[in-house]
């Protein structure tokens, strides 16, 4: 969206602003970012690496490292943004790690409380906020997954927090990777079904949509994965317009 001129403030909890952006140079060149922030670079790839920096120059990204700040801090920084800058995105990266606002509630509550918050915020500043929201902990019965069935089905339940979030939010998206599941769980001997569902898994995504206020929820887009530089691809780039 940048690229396209609109201003975007990504406010992060997890990473610095020069993280963020050294995983954007990485996405845009092909590079993993230790190889980046370590200068081990051939010839080809400083050439690629200073014209992604080039093109990204002058972009209207205004990061906000401040996601651990009470929410009236976090909120009034955005709106003085939103006034002088023109952002018209904002991302929260990453949800659970907002400090509460109250925080004698119980998690539940805390997790209620700050959903509704960013929506309110978001119709005040007549602004879309993208958050980034992390899914409960999971493991499967006798902590191996032997097949493609064992793999838990995403579903709006599995997010921490996730009432106040299916309460507030207009569209949910889940990132789906089961290549990861059959990784994380891996028999000691991997059988049959579990290779057929690495193979026709290996590299590849899944965005569930569970919720969409305006569309048809209970949709799916795949997608292509790769890891090292942390790129998702549509298979068919027609499906970006459902997301």
């Amino acid at each position: 969206m940048a690229r396209q001129g609109i201003a975007v403030c990504p406010v992060l909890t997890e990473m610095s602003p020069d993280d963020a952006e050294s995983r954007a140079l990485q996405a845009a060149t092909a590079i993993p970012s230790e190889s980046i922030q370590a200068l081990r670079l051939n010839a080809e790839e400083e050439e690629r690496l200073a014209q992604a920096v080039y093109g990204r120059d002058g972009l209207p990204i205004h990061y906000d490292g401040g996601g651990f700040d009470p929410f009236d801090r976090i909120r009034a920084r955005l709106k003085r943004l939103t006034r002088l800058q023109g952002i018209r995105l904002a991302i929260i990266d990453h949800f659970h790690d907002m400090t509460p606002i109250d925080p004698r509630k119980s998690d539940a509550e805390q997790k209620n409380e700050l959903a509704k918050k960013l929506k309110e915020l978001a119709k005040d500043l007549q602004i879309p906020i993208i958050v980034f929201a992390q899914a409960k902990r999971w493991e499967p019965m006798g902590g191996v997954i032997k097949a493609y069935k064992d793999i838990p089905w995403p579903n709006i339940q599995m997010f921490q927090g996730s009432a106040g979030i299916e309460q507030s939010a207009d569209k949910m998206v889940v990132i789906h990777r089961p290549e990861w599941f059959l990784e994380q769980f891996k028999p000691a001997s991997p059988g049959e079904e579990w290779q057929n569902a690495m193979f026709t898994w290996k590299n590849k995504t899944l965005l569930v949509i569970p919720k969409s206020r305006n569309s048809q929820g209970n949709r799916q887009v795949s997608c292509f994965f790769n890891g090292p530089l942390q790129r998702f691809q549509y298979e068919d780039p027609r499906d970006e317009a459902l997301i």
